[in-house]
């Protein structure tokens, strides 16, 4: 849930794998008024996020938060273009919290972990049952409902467009109609753009892209 997330902001907490996570953190679909679906790189694979002097909660929570609440905050009052997106803003901007759920993979699926003592902590049986009955059915998940994209990843580290479950994810995203749900048209082109020139044929994919556009 939305406002489970900006408590552990306040608090200073980093963001927990799945199974480590209390019953609040989790809302009802079938009651929530907005479901956004979160694509993103792993910047550590055991704990997803990684502190920063800018971010002490967490770079990849800091940020994604910060691109939420453009929209489900008073950030987003009075914004949009036009008379049904003005209507589509003011109604995001006033939801509260609790009725605001994100699929962040990391902290919605059952996850392998590390313990500080590095002890390894792999899925149960029962984990391990779920989170393969899931994978399957994620595509649904990237077309069907609207995805914002957190590119940001420390120095260092492959950027979100050389991922090819990033590349997956955007490209499902953008063939759904759900890229420019929370972000302008010409964003979600640009998005595309850049994913499709680091392929082999870059330009040519591109050009078959535009194309599709016209």
């Amino acid at each position: 849930r939305l406002d489970f997330l900006r408590r552990l902001a306040a608090r200073g907490d980093r963001i927990r794998r799945c199974q480590d996570l209390p019953q609040d953190a989790f809302g009802d679909p079938a009651k929530a008024q907005f479901l956004i679906v979160i694509s993103h790189r792993w910047i550590d694979r055991y704990v997803c996020d990684v502190l920063t002097p800018g971010c002490p909660e967490g770079l990849r929570l800091h940020k994604m938060l910060e691109q939420i609440n453009e929209f489900f905050s008073l950030r987003g009052f009075g914004k949009g273009n036009g008379f049904v997106d003005k209507w589509r803003r003011l109604c995001m901007s006033l939801t509260d919290g609790r009725d605001v759920l994100l699929f962040f993979d990391f902290m919605s699926l059952p996850q392998v972990g590390k313990a500080a003592d590095g002890t390894m902590l792999p899925r149960t049986p029962e984990e391990t049952d779920v989170f393969m009955r899931c994978l399957p059915n994620m595509g649904v998940l990237y077309s069907m409902f609207p995805v914002l994209i957190c590119e940001e990843v420390i120095d260092g580290a492959a950027p979100y467009m050389e991922s090819g479950w990033c590349f997956s994810e955007l490209l499902t995203a953008w063939l759904g109609k759900q890229l420019d749900r929370l972000s302008s048209a010409s964003a979600s082109v640009s998005l595309v753009h850049r994913s499709l020139a680091l392929q082999g044929d870059g330009e040519a994919l591109i050009q078959v892209f535009d194309a599709q556009l016209e």
